[in-house]
């Protein structure tokens, strides 16, 4: 059986959605990641420009301080945050929708763009901002 290979080099590949990002995660980690949070950093062209990650969720929480001064440093316009939780993890929560709009809207005010956090669990993912979006008959999402 041949061995599966990982991406070393993610940037340039583009990220349309939710689905793209997931995919994405699991060419850069193999699949066997299950810890801690990344950070995809998109162009105007939502192509992928860099990959940041924080190894442990007992480190202190991505503030959006730190998520725009990332966007700065990998010259990106727009921020997917992936967070790898357990099985019983995956559907977000009240309190993971609070922190994403949280998070999304201070992002916004520094003119960074936050389209997303997913929640991913071995090959399963949930999207928050679609959680978030569909209390709100009227919102769009922008991917």
């Amino acid at each position: 059986m041949a061995k599966r290979r990982c991406s070393t080099r993610p940037r340039g590949l583009k990220v349309r959605g939710p689905a793209d990002a997931a995919e994405f995660m699991t060419l850069v980690t193999c699949g066997e990641h299950y810890d801690g949070e990344f950070v995809i950093a998109l162009d105007v062209r939502d192509r992928v420009v860099g990959v940041a990650s924080r190894q442990s969720l007992d480190w202190p929480a991505i503030d959006p301080e730190q998520l725009v001064m990332l966007a700065d440093e990998l010259t990106a316009c727009a921020l997917v945050l992936i967070t790898f939780v357990d099985d019983t993890r995956v559907t977000p929560t009240a309190a993971d929708v609070a922190r994403f709009e949280g998070l999304r809207v201070e992002c916004e005010a520094e003119g960074v763009t936050l389209f997303d956090q997913l929640l991913i669990a071995g090959r399963r993912w949930r999207s928050v901002a679609e959680v978030s979006l569909s209390a709100d008959p009227d919102a769009s999402t922008s991917w």
